[in-house]
């Protein structure tokens, strides 16, 4: 098993941040709360259909994050911001996915 996490460390070599949903302004938006990096990711550019966890209905992702963390609470609702180079840097989350193994938590997906 160690080189399989080994081989996927060396794949995870972008930098994601994501934010948990912070107050509401004065227009009622959700406002980002502070943005943590995550050094260990990959961003994907990779179309397949998921399922929306807001409305339940199935949507085209665009891309997919990996992250190779355990972030618990993670849910459509935070907010994550892509490298530079990439359009739109803040997309919205459409599902998330938590990856394990039998040895337990293994990486987090993120659908946007």
């Amino acid at each position: 098993m160690k080189g399989r996490v080994g081989s996927l460390s060396r794949l995870l070599k972008q930098t994601v941040e994501i934010a948990a949903p912070g107050v509401l302004d004065r227009n009622g938006h959700r406002v980002p709360g502070t943005y943590t990096p995550y050094t260990q990711s990959r961003v994907v550019d990779r179309q397949r259909m998921a399922r929306d966890s807001k409305e339940g209905r199935d949507i085209v992702s665009e891309r997919q994050v990996f992250i190779f963390a355990d972030i618990p609470d993670l849910t459509p609702d935070w907010h994550v911001r892509l490298p530079t180079g990439y359009a739109p840097r803040t997309p919205p989350i459409i599902t998330v996915r938590r990856v394990g193994t039998r040895r337990g938590h293994h990486h987090m997906e993120i659908m946007v």
